[in-house]
């Protein structure tokens, strides 16, 4: 269980969340956030999504960050400055939502250099794992005790129906 959290969950999340940004309808340049332009970021985001007809109802559409700008979100006073979600955002970690998204903190390297942050409404996206399998060996030669055998396989996508249900923020080159 521990490799599977430690290593295969963070690959395949990882890979995703490149998979999707490099295939997103729009890719939007834009200078580096900071915790003054960050909810800007975010509104721009929203009228992409509201503009192509994407369903915005606070549950099915996300906001991926990675937790450098997460940082910058948290320092804004109009995410963190609503008194309910800024004292559960201190006191139990709850992430929250922003303008319609679920905003889910990822590790920065989950994201392809340059990400600021990724949009993704659910249906426009799959993640699939093809191949799962784990075998527990008893007697294999070499080995003192039990040895576990994994082979996991999958592969993520945009769906070209719904790619305008994905929009990628990036550093401007």
């Amino acid at each position: 269980q521990a490799e599977i959290k430690e290593q295969v969950v963070p690959y395949f999340d990882g890979y995703s969340l490149k998979t999707w940004a490099t295939n997103a309808g729009k890719t939007q340049p834009l200078a580096a956030v900071t915790k003054d332009t960050v909810i800007d970021m975010v509104v721009g985001a929203h009228s992409w999504f509201f503009n192509h007809n994407i369903p915005l109802n606070g549950k099915d559409t996300y906001m991926f960050v990675p937790t450098s700008t997460y940082a910058k979100l948290l320092l804004n006073p109009l995410f963190i400055g609503n008194d309910k979600l800024g004292e559960k955002i201190l006191t139990n970690g709850v992430v929250g939502k922003c303008m319609d998204f679920v905003v889910i903190e990822t590790p920065d390297s989950y994201f392809a250099a340059g990400t600021q942050a990724l949009f993704v409404h659910k249906n426009s996206v799959i993640a699939a794992q093809k191949l799962n399998e784990l075998f527990v060996r008893n007697d294999v030669q070499g080995f003192s005790g039990v040895v576990i055998e994994g082979r996991y396989r999958g592969d993520a996508f945009v769906l070209n129906a719904t790619r305008n249900g994905v929009l990628a923020i990036t550093t401007q080159a």
